[in-house]
């Protein structure tokens, strides 16, 4: 779902970043504040190793959707069974928590929407037409502009 832009922006923020502290010279751990070596490993991996592309397709795997609530654009995957393949679908909700997203679903969701698929042994009759909203603030998702709105 991210733009060529959004990916460029991302990489020239991660390339520039101006780490604001020096690492303590007697502390090699994080009992002062995050430790600027390790900072510098999750910046490099990244930039350089993370397969962005691999996650992104994985994430395009699904259908996503922006509707309004409450006058705040809300992205959500919306995954639904084959069709008549089984007896009885259930509508399911799920939502990730806080700090999450529902990239964290991308395992379940599969095996809700279509069981018989996965190699997990399983028969069934039912399977879940599944909604796994991005809360406020997250992925997708506006962030409130007031207060308890």
């Amino acid at each position: 779902m991210d733009s060529p832009h959004q990916k460029t922006d991302l990489k020239n923020r991660l390339t520039n970043a101006r780490l604001g502290h020096e690492q303590l010279e007697d502390v090699s751990d994080f009992e002062y504040g995050f430790n600027l070596k390790t900072l510098e490993v999750y910046r490099d991996y990244w930039l350089n190793k993370y397969d962005w592309k691999k996650q992104e397709k994985l994430l395009n795997t699904f259908s996503h959707f922006k509707t309004q609530i409450e006058g705040l654009n809300i992205h959500f995957i919306h995954a639904k069974p084959p069709a008549n393949k089984y007896k009885k679908v259930v509508p399911l909700l799920i939502v990730h928590g806080w700090p999450g997203n529902v990239f964290e679903f991308h395992k379940i969701i599969p095996m809700l929407t279509d069981p018989n698929a996965n190699l997990n042994g399983v028969q069934s009759d039912v399977a879940f037409e599944v909604v796994a909203p991005s809360i406020p603030g997250y992925g997708w998702s506006e962030q409130a502009k007031k207060s308890g709105k």
